[in-house]
This record gives structure tokens, C-alpha cells and sequence, in this order.
């Protein structure tokens, strides 16, 4: 620095002077052999002091000297020059290397760790030009890094994309940090929204899941017993007044009863009250029911009319009319309604036909009817008898778009369930002749000696799809039967499901646990197949397949000689032979054309959630097999393991809380009903929750395992527990024995009686004392007539004599009671406040009672005449109004009824049916509504 200082000052003197007036030791200090004093040139000295100002700011300065001190005389002569040569150089380089990396944007400070281009050393530019042209390629990749990187960074990963910058993370790593990252963001968040997550326990939730299902549980059955006790109690009790006594006479007849359908239109009102629910087909309620809903014929709140599309609407409007809300329920894919002995009207006599006029001969069936005139209507989406989904996979894509809920069977290639195929080669199909095929039939008269055999306990039906091909069969079964009479208990007619040979015309309506299908039709004597098959190839032969094939609950057997490679659809019109060909091959292949057991398992596997993925891998290191979602349609066990012990069946069914989870529509179809409807297929279950497998996935692990060897050692205890659970359990109602009907107990009439006040008379009472006493009368007897309030009071004060000035006191407080608002009056009768009509809740006998005057037809109050009658006419269900008047005063107390007792009572029964609380019907009376 002194130097500096000592050359500056040396400089600017030469300048002002021309002259260096300075020690020749400090000029040679400075400049070397440059420094010739006087002598010397200053511009050479300028330059070399500029160039070493220029270093000092450089902060290269002592460098700078150290080379100049190594340089020799001439070298240093010359470095000024080579230095202003190398700064332009340099300039030149910068202006370049700005040209190249400028239209990149090229990042400085990342590239080199500098701000300008200026600063960039030239040997580190030129390294990174050369290894920039020797990888042009690597340019364009750059570039494309840097846009994802800034967009990572505008997303707010800048904080990962400098632990890459910084080399802390290595591109291979990078992607994995970034999804736990996410990950426990995500979970986080989550956490956060629903606190309820955080601090879930699966076990917790079970306890609390058996809880709801043991409410669910009694809840339905206490609807039952409420439907019951709804019932009990509006059953006719009446004596033997209108169509009760009816009833009852009929119940004690021995013979000589009346016709039923008379015995339905006299006292059909209180059948329905004490059996409210018909079952009866169209025909019986034409028969048995009077028509019309008025004086005779009986109405329905609801018509339930299952099977509809077996009903032709002509049946069924008979029954329709006489009800006030309809539901039908049928199948349009199976058979229509049978056409024999029928005929087509398609036009009036006129022979005139308006299409815009509905005619309900045009339509098959009810069914058909109620949809063309567009009824609201939902398809029943649950299929229960099917025991696998083999047995109505095809009618399930053909006929129902897929859309049927099918139950998983937890056998995965079972020899007692789902679809088998008997090719046939012997014989032939008998074309032109008995249109059968012998051979065929006498293979299935064998299978089914067999069956009766080995399966006993198993039902059996055999379904032809001719007539003649029946007839075949049963001459055959005929035929080894006497051969095999240790097998004829299996032929017997009186059990539950009888063994049947039917045709497919009228085999709808039929289930067996096992179903022979027999085709018949095939190859003829000269091996030529007709695309003809009878009634399948008819115009909705598709129906008559679909009712065929889906009529067997564990397995169908198909015994055929046609194959599916026989039917040529090129050749056939209507649809019965196209899905009868798609029958053929899946009952051969055990699949549809074109799918596989490997494929579908893959594509389970795809649609299957990460949890349910990881949960297999995690099974597959503990030697277990398991698969996603098993199942057909609608319904799928989310993961089934494969039984370690039998490969043929699953040994357990995982149910996780996934989107099948989250897409059932309520709680009871969630937690209850699923289970319940797996249980009963055979499935062991066990429900596994994913927060507890992210929590504790070795614990969860461990469970399902231990659940696995528990199912395949046999170990059901736990199981049948679940398995209990979910029976429905039926309500235990009590029902009362069968007594003699017994006369109505009567409510006693309760005259007042209590202590007067002592010493004291009726005379001696004030005003406030006299209402008192008037008001507890009331209070006891209400309503009651005013005139036997005074008598009573009389009767409590023990007055001999109620003379004309007595009745007069006792009124007056009747009338100060009424208006001070202790009581109320109406018609001579009292009550407390606020008994609009009467607080009775029966009428009250006179039979009994001390006071004469309470006998008095005029002193019978009308609420408590309505009262009466109500109660007749409601218990004694179409009485006739001079029984209802009968029995009204009888339930009041007298054993007769004079004229002034059913004039009143008769004035109370035009009230009742003015006001129309009760009505009139053909004579009889019954209550509105």
C-alpha cells in the first residue's frame, strides 16, 4: 500500500510536470528497468499503472506482481500490451458467451456461481462450451429440466428441488420422498377435516357396528310385533251384532254353511278386519268376491300381484278395481301370459282400429299393461337363488345388462355348484320322425337314477325343450325305475319340491336344487343341423331360454349333442337362437368367448385399491394366495383368500372399506346386510379397516392370518357367532287362545258421595262453598244433567225434602259456577272445562244406581250416547241401526228399550251420521274412514 501510495503520488507529478523530481530508488522500485527517470516514458509508466490499478480493484493485484517480479526484462516490457490484448480478448469472449446463453437463460448463479457473464472464469466457459457442443442433444433436455423445475417450484416444491440442487436427495430417490411427502400431507389435511380419523380404532368401530346391527335386529322385529298389536287391536269385538254375528253363527254351524262367496258379501267387512291380507289368484276374486267397492263388494288398500307377467290384464282388472294402490311385480324377460284358448281382437265389429287407442288385448300382460302406461317402476336388483354365479351369468348379460346384485360363492371351482356340459356323440336327433333324441334322453334317465342315489336330499328337475323330448325322457325314467326300486322314495309327490320332467313352456315358476337341461335338438342321421329349435326360435324365444336356465339354485347340467360351433347366426333372425348359442358355449367353456381365468383375475387385480393391492403382496409372503374382488356382478368380496388346504375354495372373505364401502346407500346395506347375504352363501367374513392396516399393519396382518387357519382347521366358533348375528330373529308374539265370545263388561255409572262440611246446611253455605260443592258433584259424574247435580247435593246434605228455594240455591251455584269458569254447560249438561265432547272413555251402565232420575232418557247425556253407538257400530262391524240402538242402551244400562229411550238415542245416531263420523252402507252402518 505504501508503494501505491508512493506511486501515485509519482504519477500524478510526472503529469503535471513532464518531469519525475523523485528519488531514482523509488522509480526503480516501482517500475523496474522502465524507470529511467527523467529520462523515462510516461506512457509507458501510465500503462503499467493502470494495468495494476485495474488488478488492485480485481482484487488480483499481489498475483499480478508475483508475475510480474517472475517476468524477465523483455517479457515485462511486453505485458501491458498482452494484458490490453487479453482484456479485449476477454470482452469479446463475454459478448459471445452472453450471445449463446442469453436466448436460453442460462442461470448464472446455478451454472457458475456468479451474477454476470463478466464474472464467469474463461476456462470454466470454455469447458462448459466444449462439453455443450460434444452433447448438443443434452441441451434440449436442460431446457425442458428447467421448465419442469420452475413449475415444480411455482407448485411449491421449491424446497425439494434444492435438497436436488444441493445433491441431499438423488434423482432415483426423488419421486419416492415427493409421494411421502404428499402423502403425509394429504393424511394430514385429512386428519385435520375429521378429527374423528385420527383417533379411529377398528375395534372400537366393531363394538360399535354389533351394536347397530343388534338394534337393527330388534327394530325390525318390533315392527313386526307392532303390525301384530296394530292388528289385535282393531279386531271386532262385538258380540253378536251385524257381520260379526254373522261370523260367530257360522262358526258354530256343523253343516249347511253358507257359500263363500254370500258369506264374503254379508260379513266380508269384518273378514278383512280380522284377516286383512287376501292371497288369492285373479280368477278366485272373481269368483269369490262380489264386484264394485260399494254396498256388497269388499275394497283393498293395496293389490300386491306378484308373477305379473304371467297375468293377462283382462284377469287381473277384476282385482285391480277393487283396490286402491297397485304394485306389480314380474319379469318381462320370461314368459308371457299362456295363449291357449284365447283369441286376438285387434279391431271393433266395425273393423275399424284407432293406434292411438290403448287396448289391453294387445298387451301380454298386467305388467305390460302398467308400463305403457308408464308407472313408476324400479328394477329388484338382488339375486338370491342362485348358489353360484355361473348359474345366471349368461341371463345376466343377455337379459338383465348385467345390472342383477349376484352373490359370490365362496367355492372357486366347485363339483356340486354352477354350470356342467354332457356332450352327447352317440345318436343322432331324429328330424322328421319323433323329433327327439333317444340317446340323449336315456343318458339323462341315468343321470337322474344316479342322482336319486347319490343326492337324495338334493331336489331334482329336468327341463326338455320339446314336448316330445319330455315324453322321451319320462318313458326312459319309466324304464329304469323297475329295474331300480330301491329309489323310488325319491319320486314321491307328497315333499316339498317334488322331482319334475318338464317342457320349457311351463316350467316358469319352478326352482330344484339341481336342474337336467335336455336340447334335443342336434345333429340329424345325415350330420346336418337345421337352425331350427322349436319354441326357442319362435318370436321371444329368448324368454323361454332365460326361464329355463335360471330356474336351478346349486347346479345345471346340460345334456346335448349340439355344441355352440353348430349354430350358425348368420342363418337365424330372431334373438332366441343367438343367446341360446352364447348359452352353449359358456356351459362348455365355463366362460364367455373371449375371456379367461387369468385375464379376469388381472383385471381384478387392476381395478383393486393400493390398500387391497399391498394387502395381497403382504398375504403372498406369508405362502397365502388371495384374489380382488371375487365375484360376477353388483356385489364382490373385496379380497378372498384362497383356502391353503383346498384350492377348490376360499377360506375366507376381507372386506375393506374401499369404494364398494363407501358406495352403499345406507348403513344397513353397509354394515349389516352385505355380510349377512355372504354369510349365508357359505362365506367366512372379516372386516379390515385401512386405517388400522396404515397404523398397524403386522397386528392387522397377524389377524387375518389367524382368521385364515381358524377357517381351515375347522374352527367355526367364532364364525357361527357372526353367522347368528345376521339371522333375521322372528318375533315371539303371543297369541291368546280361542274363547267363547263373552258380552262386553260394563262400566258401572259412580254416583258422587262424600262428607258434607260439619255442622253446617245447604242453607248455611255462602256462594263460594255452594260452587265448591256443586264442582265435586260435576267433577265425579261429568257430564251429568244439572237437575241430578241438585239431587245429589241434597242427597249429601242429607236433605229430606228438595224444596222449590233449595233447587233454586243449588242452581243459582251451578250458574255461578259456570260463570266464574269451574265448570261448563251445554244443554243442561255439565262438565269440567275444557271436555269438548266428554272425557269418558266408555259408557257408563244405569243398571245399578240409586238416583231414579239418572234412568231418565232426557237426563242421558248426548256425548255419552255418541260414545256408545261409536263403540257398536266400530266393534260390531255392519250392524244394522236398530242393533246399534239395541246394543247402545244395553252398554248404557238397560235391559230394554222403550220408545223415549230410542228416540233419543236414535237423534244421537242421525248426529253421528250427519257429521259423518259414521256412515250407511246397503243398510248396514260402519265408522268412516
Amino acid at each position: 500500500d505504501d508503494r501505491l501510495a508512493l506511486l501515485d503520488r509519482l504519477i500524478e507529478a510526472q503529469k503535471a510536470t513532464q518531469t519525475i523530481e523523485r528519488d531514482d530508488a523509488v522509480g526503480r522500485y516501482a517500475f523496474g528497468d522502465r524507470w529511467r527517470g527523467e529520462a523515462s516514458d510516461a506512457e509507458v509508466l501510465s500503462a503499467i499503472h493502470g494495468w495494476n490499478r485495474r488488478n488492485v480493484q480485481a482484487g488480483d493485484d499481489a498475483e499480478c506482481r508475483r508475475l510480474v517480479v517472475a517476468l524477465d526484462d523483455a517479457a515485462r516490457a511486453a505485458l501491458p500490451a498482452k494484458a490490453d490484448a487479453a482484456e479485449r480478448a476477454a470482452a469479446s469472449a463475454g459478448r459471445l458467451f452472453d450471445a449463446v446463453t442469453e436466448p436460453v437463460q442460462l442461470n448464472l448463479d446455478t451454472a457458475f456461481g456468479v451474477d454476470a457473464v463478466a464474472d464467469v472464469p474463461l476456462n470454466a466457459a470454455a469447458d462448459r462450451l466444449d462439453a455443450w457442443r460434444k452433447v448438443s442433444d443434452g441441451l434440449t433436455e436442460y431446457l425442458n429440466y428447467n421448465t419442469q423445475r420452475q413449475a415444480a417450484v411455482d407448485a411449491g416444491l421449491g424446497a425439494l428441488m434444492q435438497q436436488l440442487d444441493e445433491g441431499q436427495l438423488s434423482a432415483s430417490t426423488a419421486g419416492d420422498a415427493f409421494d411421502m411427502a404428499r402423502y403425509e400431507a394429504v393424511l394430514r389435511k385429512a386428519f385435520d377435516d375429521r378429527p374423528a380419523l385420527a383417533t379411529f380404532d377398528g375395534h372400537t368401530h366393531e363394538q360399535t357396528l354389533a351394536n347397530f346391527r343388534a338394534l337393527d335386529k330388534e327394530r325390525m322385529a318390533l315392527a313386526r310385533r307392532e303390525v301384530a298389536a296394530a292388528h289385535h287391536a282393531g279386531l271386532p269385538s262385538g258380540g253378536t251384532l251385524g257381520q260379526v254375528g254373522v261370523l260367530k253363527r257360522e262358526f258354530q254351524k256343523k253343516r249347511r254353511h253358507l257359500p263363500l262367496r254370500r258369506l264374503l258379501r254379508e260379513a266380508g267387512t269384518a273378514v278383512q278386519a280380522i284377516k286383512p291380507v287376501f292371497m288369492m289368484s285373479p280368477m278366485s276374486v272373481a269368483q269369490y268376491l262380489e264386484p264394485g267397492l260399494g254396498e256388497t263388494g269388499l275394497s283393498f288398500d293395496l293389490l300386491l300381484m306378484d308373477e305379473a307377467s304371467q297375468v293377462r290384464p283382462v284377469d287381473a282388472l277384476g282385482a285391480v278395481a277393487r283396490s286402491k294402490q297397485l304394485v306389480v311385480v314380474g319379469d318381462d324377460k320370461q314368459l308371457p301370459p299362456t295363449r291357449f284358448f284365447t283369441s286376438s281382437v285387434s279391431a271393433d265389429e266395425t273393423g275399424e282400429d284407432d293406434p292411438a287407442d290403448l287396448n289391453t288385448s294387445d298387451l301380454e300382460s298386467i305388467l305390460g299393461l302398467c308400463t305403457a302406461q308408464n308407472m313408476p317402476g324400479t328394477m329388484l336388483q338382488w339375486h338370491y337363488r342362485s348358489k353360484h354365479p355361473s348359474l345366471i351369468a349368461v341371463s345376466n348379460r343377455e337379459f338383465y345388462d348385467n345390472k342383477l346384485f349376484v352373490i359370490p360363492s365362496p367355492a372357486r371351482n366347485p363339483d356340486d355348484l354352477g354350470v356342467r356340459f354332457h356332450r352327447i356323440t352317440e345318436g343322432y336327433f331324429d328330424r322328421g320322425g319323433s323329433a327327439t333324441h333317444r340317446i340323449e334322453a336315456q343318458a339323462i334317465a341315468a343321470a337322474v337314477i344316479e342322482f336319486a342315489r347319490e343326492s337324495p336330499h338334493r331336489s331334482l328337475g329336468v327341463g326338455a325343450f320339446s314336448v316330445g323330448q319330455r315324453d322321451a325322457i319320462l318313458d326312459e325314467i319309466e324304464v329304469l325305475r323297475r329295474d331300480h326300486p330301491d329309489v323310488d322314495g325319491f319320486f314321491a309327490e307328497d315333499v316339498e319340491e317334488p322331482f319334475f320332467v318338464k317342457n320349457l313352456e311351463n316350467i316358469q315358476g319352478d326352482e330344484r336344487d339341481v336342474i337336467f337341461i335336455s336340447v334335443g335338438y342336434g345333429p340329424d342321421k345325415e350330420g346336418k343341423v337345421t337352425m331350427n329349435f322349436g319354441p326357442l326360435s319362435a318370436e321371444g324365444g329368448e324368454r323361454r331360454l332365460n326361464v329355463l336356465i335360471t330356474r336351478a339354485k346349486r347346479r345345471l347340467e346340460v345334456f346335448s349333442s349340439l355344441v355352440a360351433g353348430d349354430i350358425d347366426t348368420a342363418r337365424v333372425s330372431r334373438r332366441g337362437p343367438r343367446a341360446f348359442k352364447t348359452f352353449l358355449g359358456f356351459a362348455e367353456k365355463g366362460c364367455f368367448a373371449g375371456d379367461s381365468e387369468a385375464a379376469k383375475t388381472e383385471s381384478n387385480l387392476a381395478q383393486a385399491t393400493t390398500f387391497e393391492a399391498h394387502l395381497i403382496d403382504a398375504l403372498a409372503q406369508r405362502g397365502l394366495a388371495a384374489e380382488a374382488r371375487v365375484g360376477e356382478a353388483g356385489l364382490y368380496v373385496d379380497v378372498a383368500v384362497v383356502d391353503p388346504t383346498d384350492e377348490s375354495r376360499y377360506a375366507l372373505a376381507i372386506l375393506t372399506d374401499g369404494p364398494g364401502y363407501a358406495a352403499s346407500r345406507s348403513a344397513r346395506e353397509r354394515d349389516r346386510s352385505r355380510e349377512g347375504v355372504l354369510n349365508m352363501m357359505g362365506w367366512k367374513t372379516l372386516r379390515l379397516w385401512s386405517l388400522d392396516w396404515f397404523n398397524r399393519p403386522k397386528e392387522q396382518l397377524d389377524r387375518v392370518v389367524a382368521a385364515v387357519e381358524a377357517a381351515t382347521r375347522g374352527d367355526e366358533a367364532e364364525h357361527d357367532e357372526a353367522l347368528a348375528s345376521q339371522k333375521e330373529a322372528k318375533p315371539e308374539i303371543e297369541r291368546a287362545e280361542p274363547q267363547a265370545p263373552v258380552a262386553a263388561v260394563l262400566a258401572p255409572y259412580c254416583e258422587a258421595a262424600f262428607k258434607k262440611k260439619a255442622r253446617k246446611d245447604i242453607d248455611d253455605l255462602d256462594t263460594s262453598a255452594l260452587i265448591d260443592l256443586v264442582a265435586r258433584i260435576v267433577e265425579v259424574e261429568e257430564p251429568v244433567h244439572g237437575d241430578e247435580v241438585t239431587r245429589r247435593a241434597a242427597d249429601i246434605y242429607k236433605t229430606e225434602r228438595l224444596t222449590s228455594k233449595l233447587r233454586r240455591i243449588l242452581e243459582d251455584a251451578l250458574t255461578d259456577a259456570a260463570n266464574a269458569g269451574r265448570l261448563e254447560e251445554g244443554g243442561g249438561f255439565f262438565t269440567l272445562p275444557g271436555a269438548v265432547t266428554t272425557r269418558l272413555t266408555t259408557p257408563r251402565s244405569r243398571a245399578d244406581v240409586a238416583s231414579a232420575g239418572l234412568r231418565r232418557p232426557d237426563r242421558l247425556p248426548p256425548a255419552e250416547m255418541r260414545l256408545a253407538l261409536e263403540q257398536v257400530v266400530a266393534s260390531s262391524i255392519g250392524v244394522s241401526a236398530d242393533d246399534a240402538v239395541a246394543e247402545a242402551a244395553r252398554r248404557l244400562g238397560y235391559s230394554s228399550v222403550r220408545k223415549p229411550l230410542r228416540a233419543v238415542i236414535e237423534r244421537e245416531l242421525r248426529v253421528l251420521l250427519e257429521f259423518g263420523v259414521v256412515v250407511e252402507s246397503g243398510g248396514a252402518l260402519g265408522m268412516a274412514g
